[in-house]
């Protein structure tokens, strides 16, 4: 080996290719889940609060909080899970106290929660009223102490803060003992009038002058949103329920007027009144061509200013206090921010993982590209294995219930919906409708001819034979009758084998769909089949966790030690190594080694719930997980360093190293320390094939206690780093990726870096 390099080193153009972060809690193994992203979440309140006008936006499993105006966001939510202990217990909808910016009232799934100090901390207020699914909080300036809660069950009432509750009666309808309930859909204090108070819900509009002791109803339709104008109270808005558009009242309620414009027609659930200008601003449903609409004038004309908002539904308007052009929408696809009053929008929802991942699929054609199903936000990309993720152009879809890419040509996807199946020919810069199906389930791809596809829908399976163009039925043995697919799968190894799920079994194919066969009877939700091996068949079914078939379904075995009792909702078979499989389960991803005779939970405390596992086709040990209320998670399987000594070295006093170098076809070389090195790095180098193949220096640690890996040389070796911290128990594990043939290496190299257990 080298062992005068120090000039070298110095010379040597220092790319940043990794950081080595050396601060997970102690114990901390190799293998462990990152969340990944996307950005966004179901936003279903957005507030501002806090002494620094903060924002805070209610989630459907969270709440979450911005100091810098929406660039970047934490959880604010310690404490609001207390009757559950898991998420899950929104969404969330939220009010300020008008005279405490840093109190805030939280209703959930759960009752009701109250902050003092800007969401660091929340207790739940108590009360004996059976107060669980709240959908809207209200305060009025003109009576702070008085906090309005719509449920699902009536309308409710604190006039201390919080401390006691009544179900508000006196003319307001009220749900009683084995009666059907009475939802409040939303209520809406007067801002200056403290006893004037509106409510709407499924027994209609009512309205009281006396602070709830007596109401009168002004209309037997309940909108679901209303807006008062601060600066005229009397004039009052409504929208949604069985509205279409957006109402008018000029009256105190007494009459109203339907507002004429392009968005009539079309279903409201956002609406708000900028308190400083009166200007309205109303969010229809994606059908609406503009999305968001404002007026200048009371609702008499409208303006079309949401061209820049994505295809997904509006949840609630916030209107800076102090910088008037400034307003924030919040949505199923998270936080929009516009500097502009509306004019333009701009996402705002960095750092707020809190996505409904409900499909994966990575491109076999360049396992770096990873494309993921957001319900409600569309189809999501990355380049680099899920670091980082970019949103595609809009499919008008909400359900993104599969992905399939072809094999060949990483820009050809497939997204099935419950719209039915799009196509993108470009990497989801464009999308067009493929065919005329109305809902799909799940995509399936034949890995031997690309154009052939099937699409499991509620009316049976379908295939095309034509990339999509067009789908004949494939199967529906009952006609008029619940013909559901669940599942499909075609067979890597035999490609004329294909596999559907339904609630009256398993069916197979052996002549690419033409006739099929029960081979399992009971119900059936996933399945996947061997690569190599196609008479290995698994299922997940009713009848138990996981069931395995090695005659092709003549027989059938349990194989489920390990596993929760709960239904797996995928699963997926490595395909380098075929004894090794993935089930996503809604208590996270459990694994097994040894072809499913036993399991074992992947990546220690990760236990939210998964929908869909998906795997590097390469035969990577990069595994990726669509969670519902978290985005994509992604884990690196690894085995433990290799054998030898660690290298150690004065200028880390501490941490230990090791680096492995491998190319493909050849034995893995531990790599060896260089004695000569310039001041406190570390050296290291490594031969493959009798050449030099790698040379590391690892510099740090910097201030923020991380290391950099720089190069000096790199070819087409993949290169393994471990370190850890005796002392603690740290343990972190990084992989630099191959240079590709013909590829210069540093260009090659730049940005290509894995984090999989940072």
């Amino acid at each position: 080996m080298y062992r005068n390099l120090s000039r070298f080193w110095r010379a040597g153009a220092a790319v940043v290719l990794l950081t080595l972060l050396s601060t997970l809690p102690a114990g901390a193994g190799y293998s462990s889940w990152t969340a990944q992203g996307p950005d966004g979440g179901l936003v279903s309140s957005l507030v501002i609060g806090g002494r620094q006008d903060a924002l805070f936006a209610g989630l459907f499993d969270d709440v979450v909080k911005s100091a810098d105006g929406g660039r970047t966001w934490r959880r604010a939510s310690q404490g609001l899970w207390p009757a559950t202990g898991m998420l899950g217990s929104g969404p969330f909808h939220l009010a300020v106290d008008p005279t405490d910016p840093d109190t805030l009232y939280a209703g959930g799934n759960e009752g009701i929660y109250k902050t003092t100090d800007a969401g660091t901390a929340w207790s739940r207020l108590e009360n004996d009223l059976g107060i669980r699914v709240v959908l809207k909080v209200a305060i009025s300036p003109a009576a702070p102490r008085t906090v309005w809660v719509a449920t699902d069950g009536g309308l409710y009432v604190s006039r201390d803060a919080g401390a006691t509750w009544l179900a508000v009666e006196g003319g307001y309808p009220v749900s009683r003992p084995r009666e059907a309930a009475i939802a409040t859909f939303d209520v809406a204090p007067d801002p200056a009038r403290s006893g004037v108070v509106y409510a709407s819900g499924s027994a209609g509009l009512f309205k009281t002058s006396d602070a709830g002791a007596h109401w009168t109803r002004l209309s037997a339709t309940g909108p679901y949103v209303l807006a008062i104008d601060p600066s005229h109270p009397w004039r009052i808005y409504a929208a949604g329920g069985n509205l279409l558009g957006v109402l008018r009242s000029a009256d105190d309620g007494a009459t109203w007027t339907r507002l004429a414009n392009e968005m009539s027609a079309h279903d409201v659930r956002a609406l708000a009144v900028d308190p400083v200008t009166s200007a309205i601003y109303a969010a229809a449903a994606p059908t609406a061509p503009q999305r968001v609409y404002r007026s200048l004038d009371g609702g008499d004309t409208w303006t079309g200013m949401g061209s820049s908002l994505p295809v997904t539904w509006p949840s609630a308007f916030s209107f800076h206090p102090r910088r008037s052009a400034v307003v924030y929408l919040g949505s199923l696809a998270g936080v929009w921010k516009s500097t502009n009053r509306g004019r333009t929008w701009a996402p705002s929802s960095g750092g707020m993982v809190s996505t409904w991942a409900s499909a994966l699929a990575v491109a076999p054609s360049d396992p770096r590209v990873v494309y993921a199903g957001v319900s409600y936000s569309g189809v999501f990309k990355s380049a680099n294995r899920g670091e980082s993720w970019g949103p595609l152009a809009s499919l008008n879809a909400g359900t993104i219930s599969a992905l399939a890419v072809d094999p060949a040509a990483a820009a050809t996807v497939f997204a099935g919906t419950d719209r039915g199946v799009f196509r993108s020919l470009d990497g989801g810069k464009t999308w067009r409708l493929a065919g005329s199906l109305e809902q799909v389930n799940d995509l399936a791809i034949d890995p031997a001819a690309p154009s052939r596809l099937y699409a499991a829908t509620p009316k049976g399976a379908f295939r095309s034979t034509d990339g999509g163009k067009s789908w004949t039925l494939a199967w529906s043995p009952r006609p008029g009758l619940d013909n559901t697919v669940y599942h499909l799968a075609v067979s890597p190894g035999r490609p004329s084998d294909v596999y559907l799920t339904s609630p009256f079994g398993l069916f197979a194919s052996s002549d690419w769909g033409e006739t099929w066969a029960r081979i399992y009877d009971r119900v059936v939700f996933a399945v996947a089949v061997d690569p190599s091996r196609p008479s290995i068949l698994y299922v997940s079914s009713g009848g138990g966790p996981i069931t395995k078939s090695t005659d092709g379904g003549l027989t059938w075995t349990p194989v489920s030690s390990g596993l929760p009792p709960v239904t797996p909702l995928s699963l997926a078979i490595d395909p380098a190594h075929p004894d090794i499989l993935y089930c996503a389960t809604w208590l996270g991803v459990f694994w097994s080694t040894d072809g499913a005779a036993t399991w074992s939970r992947l990546g220690g405390a990760f236990d939210g719930p998964v929908l869909a596992v998906a795997l590097d086709p390469s035969g990577s040990t990069t595994v990726h997980a669509a969670t519902m209320e978290t985005g994509v998670f992604e884990l690196t399987r690894i085995t433990p360093p290799p054998p030898g000594d660690f290298l150690t070295t004065d200028a880390f006093p501490g941490f230990r190293f090791k680096v492995l170098i491998t190319e493909p076809g050849q034995p893995g070389v531990v790599g060896l320390q260089e004695v000569n090195c310039i001041p406190h790095t570390l050296c290291v180098s490594g031969k493959v094939r009798h050449r030099t193949d790698v040379l590391l220096r690892v510099d740090g640690p910097q201030p923020d206690g991380s290391f950099s890996v720089t190069d000096a040389r790199l070819t087409h070796a993949q290169v393994e780093v471990w370190v850890e911290r005796p002392a603690t128990g740290d343990k972190r594990y990084y992989r630099l990726e191959a240079v590709p043939a013909g590829v210069s290496d540093k260009a090659a190299l730049t940005g290509k870096f894995a984090f999989p257990g940072s």
